[in-house]
C-alpha cells in the first residue's frame, strides 16, 4: 500500500510538471508566430511603398511640385515602416539570441541595409538639384537595390512562411500532446488500478499474450511451417507451407507423415520423434499437387515436462530458384573453362604496374618462354624498350578508359621475327587482363593476299578494255523461259565492280557514280529495244556471247556503241552473276556509217566521180560516169582516162593538171572529151589528190560535170555578157570600194557583229565574233546557231529570231556563250532585223558584248555590299555590347561614390569596404575589357609577338586554377589531368595563361548549375594536346564555325555577359604557335575545346 501511494503522488507531481511546460512551450511559440506574422506584415507595406517610391522616381522630375510631393509621401511611408521594422528585428535578435533561425536574422539585417541603401539614393535624388545624367545613373542604381532588396525579400518571405507553417504545425503538435500526455497520463493510472484490482489474473494475460504472438509468428513467418503429433500427422501448418506446396488447407490436413512415398522424409520424421530431431535436402514431389519442390527441411521434436516427444514442428525452405542460380553458375563456369581451353591465344594476368602475376597457355611451347622468367616480372624486365613503353601506355589508357585496348607488334623469338596482336582489358581495381595472339601467319598471308590484289587491281586498271561484274537483288532461275529471265535481268541486275576504263566509257569520272546503278539504265530499253533480244541472246548461248553489239548512252544521253564479251556464273540453277568486257566501238561504227553516206553520195550524185590510182589508171567510175560517157563500170576500170580525149585539149592543159595535182593542189577547168559512141561533149572537171594519213598522194579523183548544153548557152550568151562586163565592171568597181569601206568599219568593231538572212544561217561575222568563238570564218558561214554555240544560247537565240523575222523591230537580251575550248563568257546580245519596212524582214544583223568584266564588278559589289553589312552589323553589335559592358561598371561606379560622398561618415567600417570593393571590381573589369579591345587590336595589327621560352607547363596551369577559384560556384568542380613526358616546354608564356584563362573562365561562366570542368593536358607525337570540357548550356551546331569571329556571340547567351572576343584572341594564340584548336558541343549538355600545339625543339 505504501509503494502504492508514493506511486500515485510521483504520477501527480509528473502530471503537473507537463501540464506547466506545454502551457509554457504553446504561449512562447504562439508569441513568436505573431512576431513573425508580424515581420511578414511589415515586409508586405514597404514592398508596396517601394514600387510607388520608384515608379515616382522613374518619372521624377526636378520642375514638376506635385509628382516630387508625391515621392516625398511615399519614401516618409517607407522611412515610417523601414524603422518598425528594424525595431522588429532588434526585438527579434534579444529573443532569439538562441533560435536556430539566427542565420534568418541576417538575411533580415542584409535586407535591411538594402533597403536603407535605396532610401539613402532615393532622398539624394530628392534633395539634391541634380543633373538628368547624374538623375538617370542614380535611378538606375536605386533599380538595381530595389532588385536586390525585392530578390532577399521574395526568398524571406518564403521562408517566413516556411517557418510560420512550422510554429502553427507545432502549436497544433504541442495541443495534440497535452490531449495526448492527459489522456496517457490517466490511462496509465486506469491501468495501475486495473492491475491493482487484477493481480490475480496477471499470469494468465501474459500466457496469452505469449501465445498470440507466437502464433503471429507461426503464422506470417516468411518460410513453411508444420506441426504433426507423435504418430507423425500433420495437424497444423501456415500459409507459405501451402504455397510452398502449391495445396490447399483441406488436402494437406491429417496427411501422415511417416507413410510417405519418399521415405528419405518419411524417415528423418521417424528420427524427428525418436531422437528430437532430422533434417531433408532434396527435390520433393507433393502428394497433393505433384509440384516438384527443392526443399530444405529442419525438423525438431517438441518434448512435455517429463523431457518425453510427444509430437514435432518442420520449417520448409523453398531452395528452387537458389538451385537454379547454382546450376547456372555451374554452367557458365564450365562454358568460360571451355572457351579458355579452346582459344589458341596466350593469357597473361597484370598488376596496373606491368607485372605478370599469371598466364594460361594451352601448352607450354606456346609460349616461347619459361614461365619461371616472366612470373612476377615486369613488362620493362622481359620486352623491348619501345614495346615495353607501348605496352605501358596502352595498361594505362585501359586502366583509365576501361576500354579495350587494341595493339600489334614484332617480336623476335627464337632468331625468328614473329608478329602478335595484343588486347588489353581492365579486369580489376588494379589488375589487367592480356591477350595475346601470334598473327605471323596472318601476316604472311595477308601480305600475299594484298600483293595478288594489288597486281590485279592493276591489270584491271591498266587495261583499255572496260571491265564489269552484274550482281543481282535476287539470283534468276534458269528454268525460267528466256524472255522472263531478261525481264528479271533488267529488273534485278546492278553493276557492283568496274574498272577505271568502263567509268571513262559512260562520261563519269569514279566508279561510285556507276556501282549500283541498274543494267536498265545503261541499256536504255526506250530508246534502244533491241538491246533486250541481246540479252534474250546472251541467255540462250548459255549465258556466254562474244563480240555481242549493244547500243547503250552515256551520262550526257549521247549515243555509244559497245562490243561485248559476257560469261555467266550459274550454280544450282541459278544466274548468281556476270562477268564481262567491252570494248567502245563509236568510232568505229560512226565511220561504217559515214562511209555508207558517202559511198551511196556519190553512187546516186549527179556528177561523174573518178578515182585512179598515181599511175592514173581507172580504179572507181559511178552510174552518171556511165550514163555520159556510154562506158560501163567494167570497161573503164584499169583504162586511162585518155579513153575519153577528143584531141581539143592541149599539151599544155594535160601538163599543167599533172604539176597542179601532182603537187598536192587541186586543178580545175574545162575539158571537149569523146564520148563511147564518138559524139563530142563538154565538161566541167575538178581534179584533186587524194592523202592517207601522212598526207601521202595515194589517189585522184575527178568530179566531172557533163556543161554541154550549159556551153551551148554560154556562147549564145558571150556576146550579152561582153555588153554586160562592161557594166558590171563599173558597177563592180563601185560595189568594192563601198564594201571595202563596210568590211573595214565592220572588222574594227571591238565587239562581235554578225547577220543572218531568213533561213537563220550566217552569211557575214566581224574578227571579233570569230575570235569568240574560236572558229573560222568558214566554219560560220552557212551554219545555224546550234551549230556554233551551246544549247542555252542556241534556244534562246532561235526565239528572238523567230520573232525578228516575223516583224521589224529590235530585242536585248543576256546569255551565256561556250567557245570552242568550253569557256563560258557571259554576254548581252543586241538584234534587230532589217529590209523594206513594208515587207517582211529579209533577216537579222546583231551586236554581242561580253559582258564578262561588268558581271565580275557586279559580283564584287555584292560581295563588298555583304562584307560592309556584316562589318556594320558586328559594329552595332559591338558598340551595343561595349555601351552595356562599360555602362553596367561605370554606373556602379558613380552610384558607390556618390553614395561615399554623400554618407561615407555615417557608415560602418564594413559597409565602406564593401563599396570601396565594389568600385575596384568595377574598375578591373574595366580594365580586362579594355585589355580585350587592346589585344585585338594588336592581333589585327600583327603587333603581337612570339616569344617562346622555356617553362614548367604544369605549374603554369596550377597557378592559373588558384586564380580562378573565386570565379568557381559551390557546384563546380575542377577534373585536371596531366600526361607529360617532360617538366618543361618551349612556349610563349604570356599566350598560354590567356588560352588557359579564358577558356577556363569560359567554361565556368557558361556552366551557371555547375558540374565538372574537366582540363586534360597531354604530349604525344611530337603535339602538346589541350583538352577542356564543360557541361554547361552548350553551343548550337551552326554557331559553331562563327565561334571564333571577333564580337560573335551565341544566341543563347545574350543573358550572360561577354564581348565575344575572347575566343577570337585565343585563336590568335594558338595559330601563333602553329596549333589548331576545335570546337564540339551538344546543347544544353557540354561543350569541349580541344588545342594541338606542336612541340617546338
Amino acid at each position: 500500500m505504501k509503494k502504492n501511494k508514493f506511486f500515485l503522488i510521483f504520477i501527480a507531481i509528473v502530471f503537473l510538471l507537463l501540464i506547466v511546460s506545454m502551457v509554457f512551450s504553446y504561449y512562447y511559440v504562439h508569441y513568436r508566430h505573431k512576431e513573425k506574422i508580424h515581420v511578414m506584415k511589415l515586409f508586405s507595406d514597404i514592398e508596396l511603398n517601394l514600387f510607388k517610391s520608384n515608379s515616382a522616381i522613374k518619372d521624377f522630375n526636378p520642375d514638376s511640385l506635385d509628382k516630387n510631393e508625391s515621392l516625398v509621401n511615399s519614401l516618409e511611408k517607407l522611412s515610417t515602416s523601414f524603422e518598425k521594422l528594424k525595431s522588429s528585428l532588434k526585438y527579434s535578435a534579444s529573443i532569439g539570441a538562441n533560435d536556430k533561425n539566427s542565420s534568418l536574422i541576417k538575411q533580415l539585417e542584409l535586407a535591411s541595409e538594402e533597403l536603407e541603401e535605396y532610401l539613402e539614393l532615393s532622398w539624394l535624388i530628392v534633395s539634391n538639384n541634380l543633373n538628368s545624367e547624374e538623375i538617370i545613373i542614380l535611378q538606375a542604381a536605386n533599380i538595381e537595390k530595389l532588385n536586390t532588396f525585392l530578390s532577399i525579400s521574395n526568398s524571406l518571405n518564403q521562408t517566413y512562411l516556411d517557418i510560420i507553417n512550422v510554429d502553427q504545425e507545432k502549436l497544433e503538435l504541442i495541443q495534440e500532446l497535452r490531449i495526448a500526455i492527459t489522456v496517457v497520463l490517466f490511462t496509465t493510472l486506469f491501468i495501475w488500478l486495473f492491475i491493482y484490482i487484477k493481480s490475480v489474473g496477471t499470469a494468465q494475460q501474459r500466457i496469452k499474450d505469449s501465445e498470440s504472438k507466437y502464433r503471429n509468428i507461426f503464422l506470417n513467418s516468411p518460410l513453411g511451417i508444420f506441426h504433426f503429433d507423435s504418430d507423425g500427422i500433420i495437424t497444423d501448418f501456415n500459409e507459405k507451407f501451402i504455397e510452398i506446396l502449391n495445396s490447399s488447407r483441406e488436402k494437406l490436413t491429417g496427411i501422415n507423415l511417416l507413410q510417405l512415398p519418399d521415405k528419405k522424409l518419411a524417415e528423418q520424421v521417424r528420427l524427428t520423434l525418436l531422437n528430437g530431431y532430422g533434417y531433408y535436402e532434396d527435390l520433393y514431389t507433393s502428394i497433393t499437387s505433384g509440384k516438384k519442390v527443392n526443399a530444405k527441411i529442419y525438423l525438431r521434436g517438441i518434448r512435455d515436462l517429463d523431457n518425453r516427444i510427444i509430437s514435432g514442428m518442420g520449417v520448409v525452405e523453398d531452395i528452387s530458384e537458389l538451385k537454379k542460380v547454382e546450376n547456372n553458375l555451374r554452367e557458365s563456369l564450365e562454358k568460360n573453362s571451355a572457351i579458355v581451353s579452346a582459344l589458341p591465344d596466350l593469357l597473361f594476368q597484370l598488376d596496373s604496374d606491368g607485372t605478370f602475376t599469371e598466364y594460361y597457355a594451352n601448352t607450354d611451347e606456346a609460349l616461347y618462354l619459361d614461365p619461371a622468367i616472366f612470373i612476377g616480372k615486369k613488362v620493362s624486365d622481359i620486352f623491348p624498350k619501345e614495346l615495353s613503353d607501348l605496352t605501358m601506355e596502352k595498361i594505362y589508357a585501359a586502366k583509365v578508359t576501361g576500354e579495350m585496348q587494341l595493339y600489334e607488334y614484332p617480336l623476335e623469338m627464337n632468331d625468328e621475327i614473329r608478329y602478335y596482336e595484343s588486347r588489353i582489358v581492365k579486369s580489376g581495381e588494379n589488375s589487367l587482363l592480356a591477350i595475346i595472339r601470334d598473327i605471323t601467319e596472318n601476316k604472311r598471308i595477308a601480305e600475299m593476299l594484298q600483293a595478288s590484289r594489288e597486281r590485279y587491281e592493276a591489270f584491271i586498271d591498266e587495261t583499255h578494255e572496260g571491265i564489269y561484274r552484274i550482281e543481282f537483288t535476287m539470283p534468276i532461275s534458269t528454268n525460267l523461259p528466256s524472255e522472263e529471265q531478261a525481264k528479271l535481268f533488267y529488273k534485278n541486275g546492278y553493276i557492283a565492280e568496274c574498272n577505271s576504263s568502263f567509268v571513262k566509257m559512260y562520261g563519269a569520272k569514279y566508279p561510285y557514280e556507276l556501282i549500283g546503278k541498274q543494267i536498265s539504265e545503261f541499256h536504255d530499253l526506250e530508246r534502244y529495244p533491241e538491246n533486250f533480244n541481246k540479252t534474250v541472246d546472251l541467255i540462250n548461248r548459255g549465258y556466254r556471247v562474244e563480240n555481242q553489239h549493244t547500243t547503250e548512252s552515256d551520262k550526257k544521253g549521247n549515243t555509244l556503241h559497245f562490243s561485248n564479251n559476257a560469261f555467266g556464273i550459274v550454280e544450282d540453277g541459278f544466274l548468281l552473276r556476270i562477268w564481262g568486257t567491252q570494248k567502245d566501238i563509236t568510232a568505229l561504227i560512226e565511220a561504217e556509217e559515214e562511209k555508207k553516206i558517202l559511198y551511196r553520195a556519190v553512187e546516186q550524185s549527179p556528177v561523174s566521180i573518178v578515182i585512179t590510182d598515181l599511175n592514173g589508171n581507172i580504179e572507181y567510175v559511178n552510174p552518171k560516169f556511165e550514163d555520159v560517157t556510154g562506158y560501163s563500170y567494167d570497161q573503164a576500170i584499169g583504162k586511162n582516162p585518155n579513153i575519153l580525149k577528143s584531141g581539143r585539149t592541149t599539151d599544155e592543159q594535160y601538163k599543167e593538171l599533172w604539176e597542179k595535182i601532182s603537187g598536192g593542189e587541186t586543178w580545175t577547168g574545162i575539158f571537149q572529151n569523146k564520148k563511147k559512141n564518138g559524139e563530142l561533149f563538154f565538161e566541167s572537171a575538178s581534179i584533186s589528190p587524194i592523202t592517207d594519213e601522212d598526207g601521202s598522194v595515194r589517189h585522184y579523183i575527178a568530179v566531172k560535170e557533163d556543161i554541154t548544153e550549159l556551153t551551148k548557152a554560154q556562147i549564145e550568151l558571150k556576146n550579152y555578157k561582153e555588153y554586160l562586163e562592161q557594166v558590171v565592171e563599173r558597177r563592180t568597181e563601185e560595189l568594192n570600194n563601198k564594201n571595202i569601206f563596210l568590211r573595214t568599219l565592220i572588222d574594227t568593231i571591238p565587239n562581235p557583229v554578225f547577220v543572218k538572212n531568213r533561213a537563220g544561217k550566217y552569211t557575214d561575222v566581224n574578227k571579233a565574233f570569230i575570235e569568240l568563238f574560236e572558229l573560222g570564218f568558214d566554219e560560220i558561214i552557212g551554219e545555224t546557231v546550234k551549230k556554233i554555240a551551246n544549247t542555252q544560247i542556241a534556244s534562246e537565240a532561235e526565239e528572238a529570231d523567230n520573232k525578228l523575222l516575223k516583224e521589224h523591230g529590235k530585242i536585248i537580251y543576256e546569255s551565256v556563250a561556250q567557245n570552242k575550248s568550253g569557256r563560258t563568257i557571259p554576254i548581252m546580245v543586241y538584234k534587230a532585223s532589217f529590209g523594206p519596212e513594208e515587207e517582211v524582214p529579209e533577216g537579222i544583223v546583231g551586236l554581242i558584248i561580253d559582258i564578262t568584266k561588268s558581271k565580275e564588278t557586279q559580283h564584287q559589289m555584292q560581295k563588298a555590299l555583304e562584307q560592309e553589312r556584316e562589318l556594320n552589323e558586328m559594329k552595332s553589335n559591338f558598340i551595343s555590347l561595349a555601351s552595356h559592358e562599360l555602362r553596367t561598371p561605370l554606373t556602379a561606379i558613380y552610384s558607390s561614390t556618390e553614395l561615399i560622398e554623400k554618407f561615407g561618415r555615417k557608415w560602418t567600417e564594413d559597409k565602406f569596404h564593401s563599396h570601396i570593393a565594389r568600385i575596384k571590381y568595377s574598375v578591373e573589369n574595366l580594365t580586362d575589357l579594355m585589355e580585350d579591345l587592346l589585344t585585338l587590336s594588336r592581333v589585327e595589327t600583327g603587333k603581337i609577338e612570339f616569344s617562346p621560352s622555356r617553362l614548367k607547363l604544369k605549374k603554369l596551369v596550377e597557378e592559373n586554377l588558384i586564380s580562378l577559384e573565386p570565379l568557381k560556384k559551390a557546384t563546380h568542380n575542377f577534373k585536371v589531368e596531366f600526361n607529360l613526358k617532360s617538366e618543361e616546354y618551349f612556349l610563349d608564356e604570356k599566350l598560354i595563361k590567356y588560352i588557359i584563362q579564358n577558356l577556363i573562365s569560359n567554361a565556368l561562366k557558361y556552366s551557371p548549375d555547375g558540374g565538372d570542368v574537366e582540363l586534360f593536358i597531354s604530349d604525344y607525337d611530337d603535339n602538346i594536346n589541350i583538352k577542356i570540357k564543360d557541361h554547361g548550356i552548350g553551343i548550337e551546331q551552326e554557331e559553331l564555325n562563327n565561334l571564333f569571329e571577333p564580337f560573335y556571340r551565341g544566341r543563347n547567351v545574350s543573358n550572360i555577359s561577354g564581348t565575344g572576343l575572347g575566343l577570337s584572341i585565343v585563336k590568335e594564340a594558338v595559330e601563333l604557335h602553329n596549333g589548331t584548336i576545335n570546337v564540339n558541343s551538344e546543347i544544353k549538355k557540354w561543350t569541349q575545346f580541344e588545342i594541338i600545339l606542336p612541340l617546338i625543339q
